[in-house]
C-alpha cells in the first residue's frame, strides 16, 4: 500500500468517527487497557484511530483534509406581497393584518397564499387555524365564519348568544367549539356540530374571569378542549359526553393579550405575565390539572406565543427589521430555532399556529 493510499484509508476511518467526541473515550479505554493488559486485543484499532486523527490534524501534511463544516439549513422565506390569492392546503401558519383584516396562509416549507376573505372580528381578536390546518375561523356575535384553507371558501355557522367568540374547529372538522364569559360568575362552552345536530352549552368554570374573549384549544385527538382565561384554565372531556373537570386558577398575574398555547394533549398550558421588565416578558408553563408552574420562559416583551407543537416546542411570532420571523424553542425556552421568515413592510401583522398539527 502506498503512503497516499494509507493516508486515504486513515482519513476514511477518522471521518467515520468524527460524529462523536472520541477524546474522553480514547483516554478512558487506554487507562483500562493498561490496567487489564489487554493491549493485544484492542490496541490495533485504537492506534489506527488515534493515528488517523494525528495524521489529519498535522499542519505539516499538505494532503491533510480540513475538518468538515456543517452547512446551515436555510430558513424558508416568504414575501407576502408576492402571495397569490386563493387557498393553500397543509397550512401551518395564518397571518392577519390587524389594520385591514387581510389574511394569508403559510406552510412550514415557505409556500403562501392570500385568502380571498377578510377577517371580520373584534379588533385584536386573531382567527384560529385548526382542524389540522384546514380551517381558519373567526367570530362575530351570533355566528362563526369558517374559511377552508384549501379553496378559501367561507361558511357561516350560527352560534347562540350575541357575544364575540374565538371559534375553533375540531381536528376531524366536525364540531365548532367556542366559549363566552357571561360577565357575572361563569364561562359557558358551546359545541356546535356541523352535521345539523343541535348545539350543546355547558358551564365550565365559576371564576368571574371577566374576559372579553375566551380561547378554546382542542386536544390533538379531539377528545377534549381546554378553556383558557386570564387566571387559569378548565379542561372539558367530550367523550362519552361533555363533562367539565375542576378548573385550575393561579395567583400569578397573567393575561392572554400576548398569546397562549396548550400542549397537544392539553396536559399543560402557557401564558405570559401582565407586565414586562427591561424589554422582556416571562411566560409560565402550568399543569392543567393542578395549576402548578412547571417551567418559566423569558422572551422579548413584544413576542407573541402562537403555538405548541407535537414535539413539545413553543412557537413564537417575532418582529424584525423588514418583516417577521417564526421562532421555536424548547418548553424551557432553550434551543431556539428559526422556522420561517416573512418579508413584509406592513407594521401590524400578527399570526397563529395551527392548533393540532406540529
Amino acid at each position: 500500500m502506498t503512503d497516499k493510499q494509507l493516508r486515504g484509508t486513515l482519513q476514511h476511518i477518522a471521518e467515520e468517527v468524527t460524529v462523536v467526541d472520541l477524546g474522553p473515550r480514547v483516554r478512558a479505554r487506554t487507562r483500562v487497557m493498561r490496567r487489564r493488559r489487554r493491549a493485544a486485543s484492542v490496541g490495533v484499532p485504537m492506534v489506527a484511530i488515534v493515528a488517523a486523527a494525528l495524521l489529519l490534524a498535522s499542519p505539516s501534511d499538505p494532503d491533510a483534509a480540513p475538518p468538515a463544516e456543517r452547512t446551515p439549513t436555510p430558513v424558508p422565506t416568504v414575501d407576502l406581497a408576492e402571495a397569490a390569492t386563493g387557498g393553500l392546503g397543509g397550512a401551518a401558519l395564518s397571518v392577519v393584518d390587524l389594520d385591514t383584516g387581510t389574511a394569508w396562509l403559510v406552510t412550514g416549507s415557505g409556500r403562501a397564499a392570500r385568502l380571498p376573505v377578510r377577517v371580520d372580528s373584534l379588533p385584536g381578536a386573531l382567527p384560529v387555524l385548526s382542524a389540522g390546518g384546514t380551517v381558519l375561523s373567526f367570530g362575530r356575535p351570533g355566528k362563526a365564519t369558517l374559511v377552508s384553507s384549501v379553496d378559501g371558501e367561507a361558511t357561516d355557522v350560527s352560534v347562540p348568544g350575541r357575544q364575540h367568540r374565538l371559534p375553533s374547529v375540531s381536528p376531524d372538522g366536525g364540531t365548532v367549539a367556542s366559549a363566552v364569559d357571561n360577565q357575572v360568575d361563569l364561562i359557558e362552552l358551546t359545541l356546535v356540530p356541523l352535521d345539523g345536530t343541535p348545539p350543546t352549552t355547558l358551564p365550565v368554570t365559576t371564576s368571574a374571569a371577566s374576559s372579553a374573549l375566551v380561547p378554546v384549544v382542542w386536544s390533538d385527538d379531539g377528545s377534549g378542549v381546554l378553556v383558557l382565561e386570564h387566571n387559569g384554565a378548565t379542561r372539558v372531556d367530550l367523550e362519552p359526553e361533555p363533562r367539565a373537570r375542576r378548573g385550575v386558577h393561579v395567583k400569578d398575574d397573567l393575561l392572554l393579550a400576548h398569546g397562549w398555547a396548550a400542549a397537544p394533549d392539553l396536559s399543560s398550558f402557557a401564558m405570559g405575565a401582565t407586565r414586562s421588565r427591561d424589554g422582556e416578558r416571562q411566560w409560565l408553563l402550568l399543569d392543567s390539572e393542578t395549576g402548578r408552574t412547571t417551567d418559566a420562559v423569558t422572551r422579548p416583551a413584544d413576542d407573541r406565543l402562537i403555538g405548541w407543537t407535537v414535539d413539545d416546542r413553543l412557537i413564537w411570532w417575532h418582529q424584525i427589521e423588514g418583516g417577521y420571523t417564526v421562532v421555536s424553542t424548547a418548553t424551557d425556552g432553550q434551543s431556539p430555532r428559526r422556522e420561517l421568515r416573512l418579508v413584509s413592510s406592513l407594521p401590524n401583522l400578527s399570526a397563529t399556529w395551527t392548533e393540532d398539527a406540529g
